[in-house]
């Protein structure tokens, strides 16, 4: 055996570390897909077996994992949406004895899973608008949030509401005026706004916003001759019905409704005389005029819009004058027909006078004198131009006779025409002694009493008598044996001043007939109530007017005064401030005959009564000594 000794090297052997192929993996994944496999990390070892690495992450994450062969697994649906987008982590890889780290990047792809949401919801205010915005005019800017992180935008628009008063740009979401608002026909609007998103598909959502329209109204003002509140037109007294007096003309700078005007006349038109057009403005006559009743008229006139509240001017007034015209006296028809007879027709001579001086003695006008004429009968009828005593000049022949007649106003060539039936006989007929009748049954007379007893030339007891004309109300009755008329009804003058009867006389023998004509005059009585032209009167007065200065018909520059009118003849109206009424202690007094309210203790808003409101309130009676009416004056 032998032995021999070797020399041997040793080498230290030094190991590669492994090495990512890349320095940062990536991959995108859609947002809330379940859990799967994402990628496959790669690393490289040229002295260990690639399935002896080791492969994980420096932090653990709850949503993702790494295996340890390097495959990249999620364990949820990954959100977009959230903070964490894209997801970043550091992992690493190993050989045992070195390691390697790069970076694991994860985006999630958005999918578009939220509605939009409007800055608007059913609870938020009502966004106002006044009732004259112009068009253009922004109501307010919409607007939209969404939860997804790539929308891009939105899109708006009206779905329901507007009645196209509204539109909405549909990019900027502004919400404008497009149309006229009209208050009284809308106050409120109710608007369904829609918003889409550009999402893929879009999702949209809506929501409800009121919109309220504010009054932004102006109150109409007169134009024309009434500008200044007040005006006069001279009307004459014989224009027809319907004929036109002023048109009326206002101007208001609203639109819609709240322009539209309507005039009206707050008083002075009690009676009906005026008929007022409520659109036009056109004041045409209603009544007939007659200077000698009434010769003004005061109209208090306003204007009025249609907005809600409507808004009207301030009083006008309108001074109506009625002008005096020359009118033709008028005949108390029927005229009946007179018979004569060539002898003597009546016993009594002055009965024939007194008929002949009653032919026109109801004129139209008493204080002016008439005038009387006979037409083309001069050779056998005369009448006296002042008394109308119609006469005969000569023996006239036995026949019918129209007789032509005039009453003319004195001095002037207006008359009124008529004509008389005169039949003349040669043997006794049967008359009416008088023809014409006059009398007067007061008002007040109960049914029952003797009003007139007629009488002819014949006896009564061949006589028999009708009322053929004159009586369709049936106030009157007639005893058709004696001629005796009696009252039937109470009368009321106030709507029938005289009543025009026509009689008849029959003769049961021979059947001769005979006309007479009773006039019956209604005397008037106390028996109506004045009546206020107006239930309440608004005026104003200024804190520092200085004693006696009159108190002014609200919005107006006129003296306020009370008026009341009464169908009574001649009553005189007097005006006094009910007791107690007045809550302003007596700081104001009444005219007992205008009517004018004046101040008489000086006035001091401050120190009022807040329960007043500033405003004082009395009570004003009227009185014509029999009857009373109140009105409120503020």
């Amino acid at each position: 055996m032998a032995l021999a000794s070797l020399p041997v090297d040793v080498e230290e052997t030094v190991l590669e570390p492994p090495k990512f192929v890349r320095d940062k993996f990536e991959k995108s994944v859609r947002e809330n897909e379940p859990p799967s496999f994402l990628l496959q990390l790669e690393a490289t070892d040229p002295d260990t077996p690639l399935d002896q690495l080791t492969y994980g992450m420096t932090s653990p994450d709850p949503d993702i994992t790494v295996s340890q062969n390097g495959s990249v697994f999620s364990l949820s649906g990954l959100d977009a949406d959230g903070a964490r987008n894209p997801l970043t982590f550091e992992v690493t890889v190993t050989d045992g004895h070195s390691t390697d780290t790069a970076q694991l990047v994860i985006t999630v792809e958005d999918v578009n899973e939220f509605d939009p949401q409007l800055n608007i919801s059913s609870s938020t205010p009502p966004f106002k608008v006044p009732e004259n915005a112009s068009i253009g005019e922004v109501v307010t800017a919409l607007g939209a949030t969404d939860r997804d992180v790539t929308n891009q935008g939105f899109t708006f628009w009206l779905s329901d509401g507007g009645q196209g008063k509204f539109r909405l740009n549909d990019t900027t979401g502004l919400l404008e005026v497009s149309g006229h608002l009209d208050r009284r026909l809308t106050q409120t609007y109710q608007l369904t706004v829609a918003v889409s998103d550009h999402g893929q598909p879009p999702r949209h959502s809506w929501d409800q916003l009121q919109v309220e329209v504010e009054s932004s109204n102006s109150r109409p003002e007169f134009v024309g001759d009434l500008r200044p509140l007040t005006a006069s037109i001279n009307v004459s007294e014989s224009l027809p019905l319907g004929a036109l007096l002023i048109t009326l003309a206002a101007s208001d700078p609203d639109l819609g409704s709240s322009g539209q005007l309507t005039f009206s006349v707050v008083s002075g038109n009690e009676d009906g005389v005026f008929d007022l057009d409520p659109h036009s403005g056109n004041l045409t006559l209603a009544k007939s005029l007659n200077y000698e009743l009434t010769t003004e008229y005061t109209l208090l006139l306003k204007v009025t819009d249609h907005s809600l509240p409507p808004a009207s001017s301030p009083v006008a007034t309108l001074h109506v004058h009625v002008i005096n015209e020359v009118e033709a006296p008028l005949w108390p028809l029927p005229l009946p027909t007179v018979y004569l007879s060539q002898s003597a027709t009546c016993d009594v001579s002055p009965r024939l006078q007194a008929f002949s001086r009653e032919v026109t003695s109801l004129t139209s006008q008493a204080d002016e004198t008439v005038e009387y004429v006979v037409r083309n009968q001069t050779n056998y009828f005369s009448v006296n131009k002042t008394t109308g005593l119609l006469t005969t000049s000569q023996m006239v022949p036995e026949g019918l006779y129209h007789v032509p007649l005039a009453a003319c106003s004195a001095g002037t060539n207006v008359c009124s025409e008529a004509v008389l039936s005169v039949v003349v006989r040669s043997d006794n007929i049967l008359a009416f002694c008088p023809v014409f009748y006059q009398t007067q049954v007061n008002e007040s007379s109960a049914p029952g009493p003797l009003v007139l007893d007629l009488n002819t030339n014949k006896n009564d007891a061949s006589v028999s008598y009708n009322i053929t004309a004159g009586n369709g109300e049936g106030c009157f009755r007639i005893n058709a044996s004696t001629g005796e008329i009696f009252l039937a009804r109470q009368l009321d003058r106030e709507r029938t001043a005289n009543y025009t009867l026509l009689i008849s006389a029959s003769e049961v023998d021979t059947g001769q007939t005979a006309d007479a004509q009773v006039i019956v005059l209604v005397g008037d009585t106390a028996d109506t109530a004045p009546v206020f032209l107006s239930p309440l009167y608004r005026g104003e007065i200024l804190e520092d007017a200085p004693l006696h200065s009159p108190v002014l018909l609200a919005f107006t520059s006129i003296p306020l005064e009370v008026k009341a009118t009464d169908q009574d003849e001649n009553s005189q109206i007097r005006y006094s401030i009910v007791p107690g009424s007045d809550t302003s202690a007596g700081k104001f007094s009444v005219d007992a005959t205008s009517g004018a309210i004046t101040l008489t203790a000086s006035l001091d808003r401050e120190t009022m009564d807040p329960s007043l409101g500033s405003v004082y309130t009395m009570t004003i009676l009227a009185s014509e000594g029999y009857m009373d009416a109140n009105t409120t004056v503020d």
